[in-house]
């Protein structure tokens, strides 16, 4: 998880994302590992951070959302960071490369603060055709939780608390020198975070049809 950073270019804090794409909403339970966020609608969000930021302005990276059902790989360019205390910054960030029908999760997140509401969203989003569209599109975007965990679709709660604590075990980068041990591990956890919540679950399995 985190974020994977290209080659920035070294410019000076622009005059702000002036071109908002989409209305944005306060995400109180929306989260990002680049900092806090304080708003988002489909096309970008907003963070603040109580360090300085580990991005610059127009720099491209990658980084993971996090909401109520599940979470979600972005690429994000930063269009604009200002100082906003001592040690306080803000940022303004826009999402980019984004696949087919990615608005309309998106947008879903940004107002309910979950990604199944989606499913029942239609017409408009980016493309402007007004033809209906469904969030299943996204589908290969969605992490396979249960093989993951070695496990199929239908394993109940025993199951995935078995089949993580087992895999834990060997994956833990305390106990496993492999240079993949902590990527391997933090995907793990994420997994059984979902599965192991009912309702985290059944949204997930909503998702996925």
């Amino acid at each position: 998880m985190g974020f994977w950073p290209s080659r920035s270019r070294q410019r000076g804090a622009s005059a702000g994302w002036r071109n908002r794409r989409a209305e944005r909403y306060a995400t109180p339970t929306v989260r990002c590992k680049l900092g806090t966020v304080v708003d988002m609608s489909a096309s970008g969000l907003r963070l603040t951070c109580n360090t300085k930021p580990p991005v610059a302005v127009g720099q491209t990276c990658m980084t993971r959302i996090s909401f109520d059902d599940g979470t979600m790989p972005v690429t994000v360019q930063v269009r604009w960071i200002r100082r906003k205390g001592l040690k306080r910054y803000e940022l303004g960030m826009q999402f980019v490369g984004l696949k087919p029908g990615a608005d309309l999760v998106l947008d879903a997140v940004a107002k309910f603060g979950m990604a199944s509401a989606a499913k029942k969203k239609k017409g408009g989003g980016a493309n402007g055709a007004g033809k209906p569209r469904k969030a299943a599109r996204l589908q290969a975007d969605l992490p396979d939780y249960f093989a993951a965990l070695g496990l199929k679709p239908g394993a109940d709660d025993a199951q995935i608390k078995s089949s993580y604590r087992k895999l834990a075990v060997t994956c833990h980068p305390d106990r496993c020198d492999e240079p993949d041990a902590m990527e391997r591990f933090e995907k793990l956890h994420e997994a059984y975070q979902v599965l192991s919540d009912r309702k985290r679950r059944d949204a997930y399995l909503a998702m996925r049809g």
